[in-house]
């Protein structure tokens, strides 16, 4: 990963570069978790990993951060891709890349409670409504390519 990166700086040296990590997590009803940014975006729940975080521990914070799910079972990683970040009005932001890896999780836990500020709103839904309610074309068609594994 860090080599893809280091890779995309040399090519664009303008641009800042992130990697985040987040997660589908699926509930026993088969719904997973979107949340709703204050910016008015829909998105999985995910975020930088930080300096000493392995993508999992990542994964596994910004979900509690976003949601407030701790319970997680944690099966695979379903992939990652590249998209550029969210302005604070629900843009793309041209001159910021992230690198987003996706985990799949399980919950017995349905109860949502966002402790992050940034986040108005944490809802479960069925993963092919989730398609729909992503505002990211990039974060739509992940979610698209990876519904067979879910």
């Amino acid at each position: 990963m860090r080599e893809t990166v280091t890779k995309q700086k040399q090519a664009i040296p303008h641009m800042t570069y992130r990697n985040d990590a987040g997660g589908v997590v699926l509930n026993g009803k088969g719904e997973m978790i979107l949340v709703l940014q204050q910016n008015g975006v829909w998105s999985l729940p995910k975020g930088k990993i930080e300096e000493g975080e392995d993508r999992t521990e990542a994964a596994r914070r910004e979900i509690a951060e976003e949601s407030g799910v701790m319970d997680l079972t944690y099966s695979c990683i379903l992939g990652s891709y590249t998209r550029y970040s969210i302005d604070d009005r629900g843009r793309e932001d041209k001159k910021s890349l992230k690198r987003i890896t996706v985990l799949l999780f399980t919950t017995s836990e349905t109860v949502l409670r966002p402790a992050d500020p940034r986040i108005r709103e944490a809802r479960w839904v069925k993963p092919t409504e989730a398609v729909t309610m992503l505002n990211s074309p990039k974060d739509q068609e992940f979610l698209t390519s990876v519904l067979s594994k879910l």
